[in-house]
């Protein structure tokens, strides 16, 4: 079960049972805020509290279902994230948009408010709708970078191009994501503290190790200490949650992979600024590194591969430091991380070969989401074969 589950079990069984809420903070010893908390889903309810809990409710501890398996069997090697079964349909754009073709004509279309309202606190309460936040938040950025840049004012120019791209794709993977179990405001949480912890954690392992001016292998130690410091992030944030969908950690590795590329972004953006003093110069690092972001190459499709893994090769809905040691994860990690290092040296050899692995990197990335999308929603919305 994920939090909204248990909360909502643990909310009903207390009304249906008449026990006030009172009674059960004593019993706790919590106080109301945290108490809130819980019941509503905002954070999760330990398991040592939850164990208490269920006794007071006399709910068995079993049926919370608290270690229960990850619905995906791992493959042995790293080819089989991106190989579809024999027997399993390919999907396409037109299959995953059209998902949402879903039959809402009785409860009536919901409102652009009551859906951006529901995508931030209430993700049970949303119908099946064509994603259009994703296009709103992109236009948003845009207008507020065009009447930034009329007046030149350089901090809302850099964070709004710097955003633009990785943003708007993580609003998008919020409305496609499935189940609906993930608050857009936790989302934008992971995305923004998740994503200045990770470049944080970056600075610091570099203050010790340095930069290494050797071709191609500082660029390797330079993927292996970001992707390292992305995923230990997200570990973070996985470990604090129940996980059952591989989609959940794609879409937590999106958040933080995304979070991390505004703020890298940014950074070029101002050491250009510095190097240059033109604001024309620092657009133009910032629109070249926003086609990378949109086309294949970013820390968001990277690290929401590896997120989407850290689940899928851990056995139980728990999880633990031990998935960074399984086999399947640091074949991906390897994998990742070489995408990385030969994009970042590519950058001084070919643009041909940065366009290859950019293809490269998008191609891995869709595959790797089209699987794991069908394994958890097409089943439920196309014919069956």
């Amino acid at each position: 079960m994920n939090k909204i589950e248990i909360a909502t079990m643990v909310k009903e069984s207390r009304i249906s049972k008449g026990i006030d809420e009172e009674s059960i903070i004593q019993a706790l010893g919590i106080d109301q805020r945290l108490f809130s908390q819980y019941e509503n889903a905002e954070a999760m309810i330990p398991d040592s509290l939850l164990k208490k809990w269920a006794d007071i409710l006399s709910i068995p501890y079993e049926d919370l279902n608290l270690e229960e398996d990850v619905d995906f069997d791992p493959p042995k090697f790293v080819t089989g994230l991106i190989m579809y079964p024999p027997h399993a349909r390919k999907i396409t754009f037109k299959d995953i948009f059209g998902g949402f073709k879903a039959s809402i004509k009785e409860k009536g279309k919901q409102k652009s408010l009551e859906i951006l309202e529901n995508h931030l606190f209430h993700p049970d309460r949303l119908q099946n709708q064509t994603p259009k936040l994703y296009i709103f938040t992109f236009v948003t950025l845009f207008i507020v970078f065009w009447a930034a840049s009329l007046i030149g004012d350089i901090v809302l120019t850099n964070l709004s191009l710097s955003m633009i791209v990785p943003l708007s794709l993580l609003v998008l993977m919020l409305e496609l994501h499935y189940p609906k179990n993930v608050k857009g405001i936790s989302l934008l949480s992971h995305y923004a503290l998740g994503g200045i912890f990770s470049i944080f954690t970056v600075f610091l392992v570099r203050s010790y190790t340095g930069y290494v001016d050797v071709p191609f292998l500082g660029d390797l130690l330079t993927a292996f200490v970001e992707e390292l410091s992305k995923i230990f992030i997200v570990l973070i944030i996985l470990s604090r949650m129940r996980v059952k969908h591989v989609m959940t950690g794609i879409l937590i590795g999106f958040a933080v992979g995304a979070g991390f590329n505004a703020f890298e972004n940014s950074q070029y953006g101002v050491v250009t600024f510095f190097e240059e003093f033109d604001l024309n110069a620092m657009y133009d690092t910032l629109f070249i590194r926003s086609i990378y972001d949109l086309f294949g190459i970013g820390h968001h499709f990277w690290t929401a591969i590896l997120g989407g893994t850290l689940v899928m090769v851990s056995s139980t809905t728990s999880i633990r430091v031990k998935a960074l040691f399984h086999p399947l994860f640091l074949q991906t990690f390897v994998l990742v991380m070489l995408i990385h290092a030969c994009f970042n040296f590519s950058s001084y050899v070919s643009i041909w070969l940065t366009i290859v692995i950019v293809v490269i990197s998008l191609v891995i990335f869709i595959r790797f989401y089209s699987i794991a999308y069908r394994r958890y929603y097409l089943n439920d919305t196309l014919p069956k074969e």
